[in-house]
């Protein structure tokens, strides 16, 4: 989603680079604005989970921009956008309610042929068939009571990712956590892996790969040491938690389906946080985030040290500029850790704070994959790694878009990024200002 041109000198607009620069020096480009809409559950006000997808890309009757819900009743699909920016079709599930499971659904994917896959709370992997405007229950997949925290789907590979995060429960004893994955068509488990250290659970993974055959067989899990604190527990992801001893570091681990050993590589990270996402563009930049460095950029070339730590953002409730395209925050957050995405074409990355602000990188700048790069072809954050500190204006050349906030206080700040199509930004959120919490999706659309 290129927003706008940019330039390394102010007197040529045309140029690539700093769009920063362009606004403040008022030569006519102004921020981004979107129209925006929300789905909410109607029956329950409730969802846990959400995934939007492409109904062509998946072989699907509706071929639109769809987004599959995980709600209190089951699995929904709706319309991303009509023409009149809502949603047009969507399928429910019955009402009579026999095929609902009494579980929380904490992940869905969407698969081939309208089918969805959705994870519950008690691990269960559940596959649903849309049927009309109906959603029906047609297979469950029990490997674990773990919960089944996170689904991918690999079309190339037609394999189906998930892991189970059994980690933080404290309940003794606990089961590992596992990174399992499952063959579509059989609908049947082929492969799972673990940590293979006891002192250290998995938690996160994304899929990997540069080419047709290797995407898919390849994935890139992030795990985290066991031990935390009673404080860090208490706000939800005890996993950022880094009161811990400074060997007890975090690791990347490398996974391939078709190594004899599951688990090829291991590298050992410098934090002893980790947020439970973690994603890779292009088969080649791995993207994490820490309690301390809300965006640390790998390279699986050369994992000994990061290309890249963005400091401190300032994720506070005020010095934000004063025309976002969103609201500003109603407080700051409580750590610098995001939850990342990225866009089909791995070129913008979208991270979103504890308290739902919105910062979004343009990787053809900060890693060199425009043509003309204002500080060389490398891009911004591989020069800034090798070369002197920069001063003044030209640390902020690459700055993030600052895009506002989008509240979410009860669950992960799921947030997905689309290059093109109907919509630009979607992403999970909560409403506190009616008596009872209430989940709902909103949804950007970028007005040009």
């Amino acid at each position: 989603m290129h927003l706008f041109p940019a330039s390394p000198d102010l007197e040529e607009p045309c140029d690539t680079g700093r769009y920063q620069h362009l606004y403040a020096n008022q030569n006519g480009w102004k921020s981004p604005s979107f129209s925006i809409h929300h789905i909410y559950d109607e029956k329950s006000g409730f969802i846990s989970a959400m995934h939007p997808f492409s109904g062509a890309s998946l072989s699907w009757d509706n071929k639109g921009d769809l987004i599959a819900l995980g709600t209190a009743d089951g699995v929904a699909v709706r319309d991303v956008l009509d023409e009149d920016g809502l949603g047009s079709w969507r399928a429910e599930p019955p009402c009579d309610m026999e095929e609902a499971q009494h579980s929380v659904l904490q992940s869905v994917a969407a698969l081939p042929e309208q089918v969805l896959a959705a994870g519950s709370d008690a691990g269960a992997i559940q596959f649903h068939r849309v049927n009309g405007d109906t959603v029906h229950l047609t297979h469950i997949l029990q490997a674990c009571s773990a919960p089944c925290v996170d689904l991918q789907y690999c079309q190339a590979a037609n394999k189906l990712y998930s892991i189970h995060d059994d980690t933080f429960k404290m309940v003794s004893p606990t089961q590992r956590n596992t990174l399992q994955v499952v063959d579509v068509e059989q609908q049947a488990f082929v492969a799972r892996a673990t940590e293979f250290s006891e002192e250290c659970e998995l938690l996160c993974f994304a899929p990997v790969g540069d080419t047709a055959g290797d995407w898919g067989n390849e994935l890139i899990a992030g795990a985290v040491h066991g031990s935390f604190c009673l404080t860090c527990y208490s706000t939800g992801l005890p996993s950022l938690c880094y009161h811990k001893a400074t060997t007890a570091t975090a690791a990347l681990c490398m996974f391939d389906l078709r190594a004899s050993i599951n688990m090829v590589q291991r590298f050992g990270t410098h934090h002893r946080s980790l947020y439970p996402r973690v994603c890779c563009a292009r088969g080649t930049y791995i993207f994490t985030s820490h309690v301390g460095i809300p965006v640390c950029v790998w390279d699986r070339r050369c994992m000994s040290m990061p290309v890249w730590e963005e400091q401190q953002l300032g994720n506070f409730s005020h010095g934000y500029p004063p025309q976002m395209p969103f609201k500003a925050p109603l407080r700051a957050a409580t750590h610098s850790a995001l939850y990342l995405s990225l866009d089909d074409g791995g070129d913008q990355l979208v991270g979103r704070a504890e308290n739902g602000m919105l910062w979004l990188w343009d990787l053809t700048a900060t890693l060199g994959w425009q043509q003309r790069h204002s500080h060389g072809s490398q891009g911004s954050w591989h020069d800034r790694a090798s070369s002197q500190p920069w001063v003044g204006d030209d640390y902020f050349s690459d700055w993030p878009q600052q895009l506002g906030a989008w509240p979410c206080e009860t669950s992960l700040p799921q947030t997905y990024i689309q290059n093109g199509g109907s919509f630009q930004l979607a992403g999970l959120c909560t409403e506190t200002d009616t008596e009872f919490e209430l989940e709902y999706v909103t949804v950007a659309q970028l007005e040009l």
